[in-house]
């Protein structure tokens, strides 16, 4: 999960793709290594899975302070 989200890789990116032509997304994809990683709700928090499983569940404001700070400045 750490190297999908954290690669220095070059080519590596994050892509959100709305529900419906998601299909249509993979097809074009086809032979491109890709991860589904989670999925964009109306709830305000990242919430990133691995194999069904929930890894990382954060909320925008703690998202804006990592950003800001670093991630260091949210953990207490």
């Amino acid at each position: 999960t750490t190297a999908l989200l954290f690669s220095d890789s070059p080519s590596r990116l994050w892509v959100a793709v709305p529900k419906d032509p998601v299909l249509q997304f993979q097809k074009f994809s086809d032979g491109v290594e890709r991860a589904q990683i989670g999925q964009v709700t109306g709830d305000g928090r990242l919430s990133v899975t691995r194999h069904r499983r929930a890894v990382l569940v954060a909320g925008l404001d703690q998202l804006t302070a990592a950003w800001r700070t670093g991630p260091m400045g949210i953990c207490k």
